[in-house]
């Protein structure tokens, strides 16, 4: 009797513990809205760039192509600027998120760069390549995006483990 009584309580016991553990798990509300955030701007990041790429191609389609390498040449030196602002911000608040965002507008920089020369060098397969190159990027921010929730939600649930306090008791 006394062996049935002790068995039902190691099994409460266990269950407490079980479901103490799964509380820990879940996300507060103000971590959810953060990982929320972080996720919607490089959503919001692939979209812009998805739209630049479409009126690249728009452009090639629609516009001279003397003036359409000029306005790839004012692209370039645009994303050249905004990508050293990145790097000195980043540098400044020594803030690695910041320099993960230049490294990306330098690689979009390079891409419009050498997309100029695809232009000349390859004009009838030029629009695949921008459509293939808009969706790499594309590709790229979705699965930063899921490794930003992993990676935020494995951070949270290991600030706020609490094995040891359990074991304890």
């Amino acid at each position: 009797m006394e062996d049935n009584q002790v068995n039902r309580q190691n099994g409460e016991y266990i269950q407490d513990i079980a479901n103490h553990i799964d509380s820990k798990k879940k996300l507060s509300n103000k971590q959810e809205e953060q990982i929320n955030n972080n996720i919607f701007k490089n959503i919001l990041i692939a979209v812009s760039i998805s739209i630049f790429f479409l009126l690249l191609i728009l452009g090639v389609k629609n516009i001279e192509t003397n003036i359409y390498i000029t306005d790839l040449k004012v692209f370039t030196i645009g994303l050249a600027i905004s990508t050293v602002i990145l790097f000195e911000e980043s540098y400044r608040r020594n803030s690695g998120k910041l320099c993960i965002n230049g490294i990306e507008c330098f690689f979009l920089t390079l891409t419009v760069m050498v997309s100029i020369y695809n232009c000349r060098l390859y004009y009838d397969q030029y629009i695949k390549m921008l459509a293939l190159v808009e969706f790499l990027f594309s590709i790229y921010y979705v699965a930063k995006s899921i490794v930003v929730y992993i990676n935020m939600k494995k951070e949270y649930v290991n600030t706020h483990n609490d094995i040891s306090e359990i074991i304890k008791k």
